[in-house]
């Protein structure tokens, strides 16, 4: 087996740019995969071979293991294969290389950690430079500079290219000691910040999915004492905006989960500042999404799962925007059910029951002002549940019966909790009365424990 042989194989193992391209036909595709898979065959036979003769395995140099581990990371974190069908034979190429040498790469996953520092030195980082710009920015009055992707300047090439290096950074970072973050923050972060400040969506997923890793996999002391805390805040801020597609949910709802989780992990628990970027992410990118992206059936889900865990997070300071939260979550359970996507509808019903069930927890001194409101969404979420048991429950799949028994349960729970934050309103106990002289069958099951 020798290096010019292997580098051949990784040659053909690794995609052509060109299936990066959104115009990438099927067939063509296809055609990719099966060259890969060849080289995939090739390279397991040529290893297998030098294994059993164990006295080639010299002739395997640092450069060429790196380069197979590279190719075959590329090939793993295409996003493009209809199945992963390669990624097993792809896997066990990197098996079988650690095997040639048992004694210095006692697993797979050994050697892969010893190459990182050498994979994002001499292959991910020149790709990003060459594509790149720098910016200069003022954060809190320091100066900082990034790097941003440069489409200006961008020959036919360079969207595969940035793929395969976003795609590699990924798989380096998913491979990747805990205890050895720290160290190579400075080879990750500016790739990853171009990823995430670019504005191609599949990018900037990319890059928000690595640094959602980072902040979980990283002790909040190495980002504290990196001092970027306020710089992945502020781009994190700017991935809340895309709310004006549904096609944008999967990053927003990614955006929103790796944002609470930057400030919970990573802001001192006495600071102001917790508080205010917890507030910030609620006014400006929940209250003021319901408003402008609200219709949208797909976001709204999104915002309303917000609610819980931001309510959860700000405690009683959420009754400052508690007049817009209940007025959009009302509106949401009074949505109806009459449609065709009843499952998506539900699940609306259910997550604005929950985030209703967090307020009225966290803020109860505020809500007898609203109680004849939020009772008027629960009576008629209510009904429309109820009724669409009875008209279509047997049409119903699996999950909407599932979904509907939730529902009920919690809207159950909704009505005990309400009772309890008005104890003192004879009011709410007069509009629940009212309600079972209305309609008795319909409403009696739904005030049982709060009667």
């Amino acid at each position: 087996m020798s290096k010019n042989e292997v580098l051949s194989l990784c040659t053909k193992l690794r995609p052509p740019l060109f299936i990066y391209e959104t115009s990438a036909i099927d067939q063509s595709l296809q055609q990719v995969k099966t060259r890969s898979k060849l080289a995939l065959e090739d390279l397991q036979y040529l290893i297998k071979q030098a294994t059993a003769e164990n006295n080639l395995s010299h002739k395997i140099d640092d450069e060429t293991i790196q380069e197979v581990i590279t190719s075959c990371e590329i090939l793993i974190g295409v996003d493009l294969w209809i199945n992963l069908d390669l990624n097993d034979p792809a896997n066990e190429v990197i098996e079988l290389l650690a095997m040639l040498e048992p004694m210095r790469f006692p697993t797979a996953k050994r050697m892969i950690e010893t190459f990182i520092p050498k994979i994002l030195e001499k292959s991910i980082k020149p790709i990003f430079l060459k594509y790149s710009k720098i910016r200069s920015d003022k954060l809190d009055g320091r100066s900082s500079k990034k790097l941003l992707l440069d489409h200006d300047n961008m020959n036919e090439p360079w969207r595969g290219e940035v793929a395969q290096a976003s795609s590699l950074l990924y798989c380096c970072v998913l491979h990747m000691k805990s205890s050895e973050i720290e160290t190579m923050l400075g080879l990750i972060v500016p790739p990853m910040l171009s990823l995430v400040d670019d504005y191609d969506i599949r990018l900037k997923t990319r890059g928000v999915s690595i640094l959602d890793y980072l902040l979980k996999e990283a002790k909040p002391e190495v980002i504290q004492r990196s001092g970027l805390g306020d710089v992945f805040y502020e781009a994190l801020v700017n991935c809340l905006s895309y709310q004006n597609e549904t096609s944008y949910v999967p990053f927003l709802r990614l955006s929103f989960s790796t944002i609470i989780t930057l400030v919970s992990s990573v802001e001192p628990m006495a600071e102001k500042s917790k508080h205010s970027k917890y507030e910030k992410i609620l006014s400006n990118s929940v209250v003021r999404g319901f408003v402008y992206s609200g219709d949208k059936i797909a976001v709204r889900q999104v915002l309303l799962e917000q609610v819980p865990r931001l309510a959860e997070k700000l405690g009683i300071v959420t009754v400052k925007y508690l007049q817009d939260l209940i007025h959009n979550l009302c509106a949401t359970l009074e949505i109806a059910l009459n449609v065709p996507n009843k499952t998506q509808i539900l699940n609306l019903h259910l997550t604005a029951a929950k985030g209703i069930e967090l307020l009225v927890i966290k803020c109860w001194p505020r809500i007898p002002q609203y109680a004849g409101k939020i009772l008027k969404s629960i009576a008629t979420s209510w009904c429309n549940v109820i009724r669409l048991e009875q008209k279509d429950f047997d049409l119903l799949d699996e999950i909407c019966k599932e979904n509907i028994t939730s529902l009920k349960a919690k809207l159950r729970k909704l009505c005990q909790l309400l009772k309890l934050a008005c104890v003192d309103h004879s009011v709410i106990e007069n509009d629940i009365k009212a309600l079972i002289d209305l309609d008795c069958q319909m409403f009696e099951l739904l005030f049982v424990n709060s009667l």
